[in-house]
């Protein structure tokens, strides 16, 4: 062997504390039992992990971890020059990570196990590289929260989102004339009796939770989040204006999908734009992408002002680097 093949020092040094690191993650987060969530056995965190990115509403957490290392890959440019200085904050950090993790463990309660992992991952950021990385790395960082599937959300949000649902489309449909009856988060049609019609034979829409818009909610807000950054990198303000907008994008969204749902019922027959079996017909599968493309636009909206109320501000150019070739 000679000695250009071998490893230098300063890889050698930097190589030996990430790999024992990550044999501690894996063990912890990936090999340790932790917590039985509504079963009776105890599973890592890695397994509720990929057992709650199965369902729809957090499905989008799984591609979360890989485009996390695309937007560390796409900033080495800046962080490759950063010295490794450790800081000594990195300590209560590690020692608040480790401490949530145990009381998961005794508490039963993956929620617990989700915290550690983040803080645990903050500390190493301060302990092998210091403050300067944790300022490069902040909105990856920040980015990954996204992965972490808070279950207990949906009954919290659920209902309160169908019910918000329900009064915002029966408004508009009270501006445009539309007679309807709402009937606690369901929308009907009034009976007829002149033209032999029952109560919601013209169209009847009941909110289920599927149509609250919980589902587009969480998985818009990571998009949110993640166009802020790829926007205006490392501008806490910028970024967390689209996330936070976000919300009442995908709300405006589900409002134009609940409402080509019932013009399409009123045309052509809840079979047409519902299903015959509660949702599988082609003018459904529309109006859900419709939550999308309004959210979408209102997204590129709101970056194009930003823009502008930056530009006007006379601010400098975001250091958020533009893509350079792998």
């Amino acid at each position: 062997m000679t000695e250009s093949s071998l490893p230098k020092p300063g890889a050698v040094s930097v190589c030996v504390p990430v790999g024992i690191v990550a044999a501690v993650f894996a063990i912890l987060f990936a090999v340790c039992p932790y917590a039985t969530g509504y079963g009776a056995d105890r599973h890592s965190i890695a397994y509720w992990l990929w057992y709650f990115w199965r369902f729809p509403d957090w499905q989008h957490g799984a591609l979360v971890p890989p485009l996390a290392l695309w937007l560390v890959w796409r900033r080495r440019e800046n962080w490759r020059g950063l010295p490794a200085e450790g800081s000594n904050w990195a300590l209560p950090v590690v020692l608040t990570g480790f401490f949530l993790f145990f009381a998961g463990v005794r508490a039963n309660l993956y929620y617990l196990g989700y915290a550690s992992a983040h803080l645990l991952l903050l500390g190493t950021i301060l302990w092998l590289g210091g403050r300067a990385w944790l300022r490069e790395l902040a909105f990856p960082l920040c980015f990954l929260a996204f992965m972490w599937p808070l279950y207990f959300l949906e009954s919290r949000v659920g209902f309160p989102l169908r019910l918000l649902m329900t009064h915002l489309c029966s408004g508009l449909l009270d501006l445009g004339g539309v007679e309807h009856l709402q009937l606690g988060t369901a929308i009907v049609s009034p009976a007829d009796a002149a033209a032999g019609l029952a109560r919601g034979d013209r169209f009847a829409l009941e909110v289920a939770n599927p149509c609250s818009g919980i589902r587009s909610l969480f998985a818009l807000m990571m998009l949110g989040a993640l166009y802020g950054g790829l926007a205006f990198g490392n501008r806490p303000f910028f970024w967390a204006a689209m996330w936070i907008a976000a919300v009442p994008l995908a709300i405006a969204g589900n409002v134009v999908r609940i409402l080509l749902l019932m013009l399409g019922s009123r045309l052509f027959g809840s079979a047409f734009a519902i299903g015959s079996d509660g949702g599988t017909s082609a003018f459904h599968f529309f109006a859900g992408i419709m939550v999308f493309l309004v959210a979408a636009g209102g997204m590129v909206l709101l970056a194009k002002l930003l823009r502008r109320l930056d530009r006007g501000s006379g601010a400098g150019p975001s250091p958020w680097p533009r893509p350079v070739a792998a």
